[in-house]
């Protein structure tokens, strides 16, 4: 009888503990739904809807009173997976555009290398591949001959700047105004 008295106490004790432990996964469950429905950019919004979804699942699984099981993800392989190294590249064009964009493509290999991650391969493979492309197909320079001026040049009368003159700093019209 003392067993039983001792097992009913226990429940009604734990019943409020365990129903206030949902109530605060239901709460950020709500929170970061106010967060998603305030805007944010694209990485918050995805870590803000990752974080809801994972205090839905714990809530629910409270509610029906199982303990909370965390999944794991990822592949099945017993191995680890080696990032992709890769070695500083090298080319012969003189082109000026082609030497900035091998510059970026190596800095990019540089980042990767020391610290592989999903954003650093996407950085040094978009770097490499605008490189294969210009080698491929150099960009015509001619395109962008106009002539830029400096402020001092351009500049309307009572220091104003305009549209016009920004303009005139791109090469785009003269500056008739002085």
């Amino acid at each position: 009888m003392r067993y039983l008295t001792l097992c009913w106490l226990a429940a009604c004790l734990l019943i409020p503990l365990t129903s206030h432990a949902c109530e605060h996964l239901q709460a950020k469950v709500d929170r970061y739904t106010q967060l998603k429905r305030a805007g944010g950019s694209a990485k918050q919004m995805n870590r803000w809807q990752a974080q809801r979804k994972t205090y839905s699942e714990r809530y629910r699984e409270c509610l029906r009173g199982q303990p909370v099981m965390h999944r794991a993800t990822g592949t099945a392989s017993r191995e680890r997976s080696k990032p992709d190294t890769q070695k500083l590249r090298n080319v012969e064009s003189d082109h000026p555009v082609v030497q900035k964009l091998l510059a970026t493509c190596n800095f990019w290999i540089n980042s990767y290398n020391r610290q592989p991650s999903p954003e650093n391969k996407t950085y040094r493979d978009t770097a490499c591949r605008a490189l294969d492309d210009a080698q491929r197909d150099p960009p015509d320079l001619a395109h962008n001959t106009q002539r830029q001026r400096s402020l001092q040049e351009c500049i309307k009368p009572d220091n104003l700047l305009d549209d016009d003159v920004r303009d005139c700093m791109a090469g785009k019209r003269e500056p008739d105004w002085q």
